[in-house]
């Protein structure tokens, strides 16, 4: 997997009006026909440069065919807002490459869309990502204890190095330590711990 982000955001105006503030993730997952991947790949870089434009885009994310994903290329798109995400999605530019994917022929079968967004940040789709993310009651019933325990970690830490900062400043560094501990240590390990209950093998999607 491979990531690329720019920001330049051309097609921001005054059209797109301020969203919602969750981050949405859309994934597709298309089978692409024997012998046609290199001109898939060369379509898939024209596509995503166009989307790079665009208002809200924040990154991509590509999966090329594996086992685990049924043999498919997965896309996912990352957008700062369902908004923008559908000012993307709704788009001329876009509408063009969709008919010059189907005019060269080159997938086969249905394209297998899935959106995520905003507690689901932190949830990544198990084994192919077009899978449905897990229910929100059961984030919510992860993300709140392991908050709570962040927190008083934060405090117990911290709370000997910071004694003459100023209010505002400790609390940015505790948001900072919190967030970072929770993206890079914590909850890859609770995905791990937990997957089985996230992710019932009979709710995942196979290709």
């Amino acid at each position: 997997m491979y990531a690329d982000a720019l920001k330049t955001n051309d097609f921001c105006g005054e059209y797109y009006r301020e969203g919602e503030n969750e981050p949405v993730t859309v994934t597709f997952a298309r089978k692409v026909k024997a012998g046609r991947e290199a001109a898939y790949e060369e379509w898939a870089r024209g596509i995503f440069a166009a989307a790079r434009r665009f208002c809200g885009h924040q990154s991509l994310s590509i999966l090329r065919p594996s086992p685990s994903t049924g043999g498919k290329y997965v896309f996912m798109l990352h957008f700062d807002n369902r908004e923008h995400e559908q000012a993307w999605e709704k788009s001329d530019v876009r509408a063009e490459f969709l008919k010059r994917l189907e005019d060269e022929d080159l997938v086969e079968g249905e394209t297998e869309i899935n959106l995520a967004s905003g507690f689901e940040f932190w949830f990544p789709l198990a084994e192919v990502p077009s899978a449905a993310p897990p229910p929100r009651w059961k984030m919510v019933t992860i993300i709140i204890p392991t908050v709570i325990a962040l927190v008083m970690l934060a405090n117990a830490l911290l709370a000997p190095l910071n004694l003459q900062w100023p209010l505002e400043l400790k609390i940015a560094a505790q948001c900072v330590f919190q967030v970072l501990l929770m993206t890079y240590v914590i909850m890859p390990r609770i995905m791990t711990l937990f997957q089985p209950w996230l992710y019932p093998r009979e709710k995942v999607k196979r290709a």
